[in-house]
């Protein structure tokens, strides 16, 4: 089966005017994951126990953005940065 002729959902905390989203479809006994701005893009396949551990950690409030990275204005975990990677300046 291809991932188009699969249901797609987005995120409830989305709105309709926001793409910047992901959309998760339940195959069997996987859960699928992708880019809504990108639906041809890569898709990311995990099981439902690992998808189950991950919503449940969301919920419980284990998982927090990384700290802004006042530098570059990105977030340093999400470009590999971390502060005791960095050399200091000369």
């Amino acid at each position: 089966m291809s991932c188009d002729d699969l249901k797609w959902r987005k995120s409830s905390y989305s709105d309709l005017s926001d793409n910047d989203c992901v959309e998760i479809c339940v195959d069997g006994a996987a859960i699928l994951i992708r880019d809504s701005k990108n639906p041809a893009g890569p898709v990311l396949r995990v099981n439902a126990e690992v998808w189950s551990t991950f919503i449940d950690a969301v919920r419980r409030g284990r998982l927090r953005p990384p700290a802004q990275d006042p530098g570059d204005g990105r977030r340093g975990a999400a470009t590999g940065n971390r502060s005791d990677d960095r050399k200091p300046a000369n």
